[in-house]
């Protein structure tokens, strides 16, 4: 049986990385991380990040959650993340530190059969792998009721929220970020095997793949490899109650220790703009479902209305979840320097100063835009 989860007047603490999403037409880059990178065409840019998407997809659909995550101070992106956050009634608990480096995920966007899909993304991991404060941590896990975890941390945080979750007999969630860090769930199995409330464990494809062939050092499993067999394997492996896999137009799969296999198709929404951020949106649905106090055996319809209710949304935005536009350009022929984004986010940072200091007024409105277009000139 799941381990239902007592006290809704408890929170959801979720703990994953916060970033801004950088998505053009075109990308020129060295292919070196903190190299040149310019951007072509027409750019958005919002709030994004695996934390971020999952307590956002929470918020907005009643759920209480704050959100754990590190960020240095002068992350260009802070205004962005934390007004979404605030907005949409996430209770954010940032540890800041001048030591992490600017993060941003850079995708390039291309339609294909009228969809928008990511291509190519160019990342500096410099914001996820920091080191949690661990008593502000224990503070955290032990006033909620569960605990939806990202692993795109190092082994040995992992292991502290287990650890935590463990002591404090919290629900745990956890999602694969990327198959280049999704290794680290096998590296850490000797803590979760016998974690009698690791509840779920929601992966794609490739990232379910990465994992099983992490399990035997140098095994190679082949990409046609049925879902079923994947995930029966991580079931032994890591002992958790459920895998989901997504599997791009197939759905997502959910399978029990019990043998059980629901399919979760995509709703059917007429305009598709972005699958960007549908299997975090996903996941929240299913770790809300549990929240709720359901199972996956009994609650199939109750589940697959909750899941088409968090991902549709999402296929309607043209970015990885519903919060808004931080900064959008026009198309234009020339390409930009990634630093030259940098300068104009900055620049509708002071903007946004100076109009609070002038008390919010029209007036300090067009004196704040005044300021800002002669900085503007100075900088670019």
């Amino acid at each position: 049986m799941f381990g239902l989860l007592i006290g809704r007047s408890k929170p959801l603490l979720v703990i994953g990385s916060c970033h801004l999403d950088i998505f053009a037409d075109q990308i020129i880059s060295d292919g070196e991380s903190g190299g040149d990178i310019k951007v072509k065409g027409q750019i958005l840019i919002a709030a994004g990040g695996s934390g971020f998407n999952v307590a956002m997809s929470l918020a907005l659909n009643k759920e209480k959650v704050e959100l754990y995550t590190k960020m240095n101070p002068w992350y260009i992106g802070r205004p962005a993340i934390t007004t979404e956050l605030r907005a949409s009634g996430v209770k954010s608990q940032i540890d800041y530190d001048r030591s992490i480096d600017s993060y941003f995920f850079i995708a390039h966007r291309s339609r294909h059969d009228g969809r928008l899909d990511i291509d190519k993304a160019i990342a500096n991991d410099g914001i996820i792998s920091p080191t949690m404060s661990g008593t502000k941590l224990r503070k955290l896990i032990r006033r909620s009721r569960g605990v939806v975890l990202c692993c795109n941390y190092p082994t040995s945080e992992l292991r502290l929220v287990i650890d935590e979750c463990r002591t404090f007999s919290r629900p745990l969630f956890m999602c694969g970020v990327g198959e280049q860090l999704v290794t680290r769930i096998s590296d850490i199995r000797d803590k979760l095997i016998g974690l009698s409330n690791f509840e779920l464990l929601s992966l794609d494809r490739g990232e379910a793949i990465r994992l099983v062939e992490s399990f035997t050092r140098g095994r190679r499993v082949p990409k046609w490899t049925q879902c079923s067999e994947l995930a029966m394997e991580i079931l032994t492996e890591l002992g958790c109650e459920a895998v989901s896999i997504s599997d791009g137009p197939q759905g997502v799969r959910l399978f029990m220790k019990s043998a059980k296999e629901i399919v979760l198709t995509s709703p059917d929404v007429p305009i598709i703009e972005s699958t960007t951020g549908a299997g975090d949106a996903c996941f929240a649905a299913l770790v809300a479902h549990i929240a709720a106090g359901e199972t996956f055996d009994a609650g199939h319809e109750t589940m697959s209305q909750k899941v088409d209710r968090f991902i549709r949304p999402v296929l309607r935005s043209p970015y990885a979840n519903t919060s808004r536009a931080y900064f959008h350009s026009e198309r234009e022929s020339n390409p930009k320097q990634l630093q030259v984004i940098e300068h104009r986010i900055r620049i509708r940072e002071r903007w946004f100063a100076v109009w609070l200091m002038l008390g919010g007024t029209a007036a300090g409105a067009a004196l704040g835009a005044a300021a800002t277009l002669l900085l503007q000139r100075w900088i670019i």
